[in-house]
């Protein structure tokens, strides 16, 4: 018979690991299945019963009972997964997974792995964050044991970004007013692939799905209601009167919503309140005159999106953030000069 240490080791070198790792997808869970190379449970003993013909014995039947005793009766199969990215393993805060993994004993054998992604801008290249996770698998059998050692099975998991698109609303009322919020116009930066409306709706809304999922993963731990504006900018979407949507920038406020029979358009000198979201540090600017200038006495103002975790007074920077300025009544570029029912164009920086 083979050393039972061998034949521990042939299992070992049997096991097959099947995930969907290929397909990884920010704020999807990788699924881990270990298949051993042998059943981890065998019968103690094997019952034996039959007839013995005629031949020897002569004709009778003779009853054949009795037990066979295995010759291994123990197989014992642990699993321990540990999870690294760029090479630095992970504390079990720094990922998640389902069923939660046990402190001690064996893992088990299928479990499925949520990872933290990075965070880019949807108009930019984000490198992947690239994770391996190890199955360190140890067989004994009948008190015999191999184990993968320091060569562990792996699996190379690659998450793409959480690409964040800059969006601007502004919106005709304060957030204060009972007529919030208005007409509104959606802006979005002259690179973007969100080139309607709807996009920009199901962005938001995937958006807001693929955050939830990772919160607690890329810094947002604790914290209420982390989303709390991107849930206002689909409520202001879903509420206005009507939206008007600008790709790169609005240089003439005029161009929305009509002529009125003076010459002015529609959503000119409307702008109260503002909401946008961002990488950190996008910045978008507002004028008081159209085409973007600041010639004689017209103003401009500056829009910067906060890191979310600074918003929110958390230790850790998150990538991504929201300016809001839920009302213009008492904004000033300078010092008496308000721009609430004053912006006349507007751009990203």
């Amino acid at each position: 018979m083979a050393d039972l240490t061998d034949l521990a080791t042939q299992i070992i070198g049997l096991t097959k690991i099947v995930s969907d790792a290929k397909q990884a997808v920010a704020g999807k869970p990788i699924s881990v299945s270990v298949i051993p190379g042998y059943s981890p449970s065998l019968p103690s003993a094997f019952n034996l019963t039959g007839t013995l013909g005629s031949g020897a014995l002569g004709n009778v039947l003779q009853p054949l009972t009795g037990v066979l005793v295995p010759l291994i009766t123990s197989v014992q199969i642990t699993v321990k997964y540990v999870v690294k990215r760029d090479g630095t393993p992970l504390t079990a805060a720094e990922f998640s997974t389902n069923p939660p993994l046990p402190s001690a004993g064996t893992h088990p054998l299928d479990v499925e792995f949520l990872l933290a992604p990075p965070i880019g801008e949807d108009i930019g290249r984000t490198k992947p964050a690239n994770y391996v996770i190890e199955v360190h698998v140890d067989v004994t059998l009948d008190g015999h044991s191999a184990g993968t050692g320091s060569n562990p099975l792996k699996i190379p998991i690659s998450v793409p970004a959480i690409g964040i698109p800059a969006i601007l609303l502004l919106a005709q009322h304060s957030k204060s007013d009972s007529d919030f919020p208005g007409q509104v116009l959606c802006m979005v930066r002259p690179a973007s692939p969100l080139v309607s409306l709807d996009k920009v709706v199901s962005t938001l809304n995937t958006l807001a799905d693929t955050l939830d999922t990772v919160k607690d993963l890329i810094g947002l731990v604790g914290a209420l209601n982390p989303l709390e504006a991107l849930d206002t900018m689909l409520n202001v979407i879903q509420r206005a009167s009507i939206v008007y949507f600008a790709v790169g920038g609005a240089p003439d406020f005029n161009e929305f919503g009509g002529w009125d029979v003076v010459g002015f358009g529609g959503f000119d000198d409307e702008a109260s309140s503002a909401f946008m979201i961002g990488v950190t540090d996008t910045k978008a600017r507002v004028w008081s005159s159209e085409d973007f200038s600041d010639s004689d006495w017209h103003e401009h103002s500056t829009f910067t999106v906060p890191d979310l975790g600074t918003t929110l007074g958390l230790p850790v920077q998150v990538g991504f953030g929201f300016f809001v300025a839920e009302s213009f009544g008492d904004w000033d570029t300078d010092a008496g000069d308000s721009m609430n029912d004053e912006i006349e164009s507007a751009r990203f920086l």
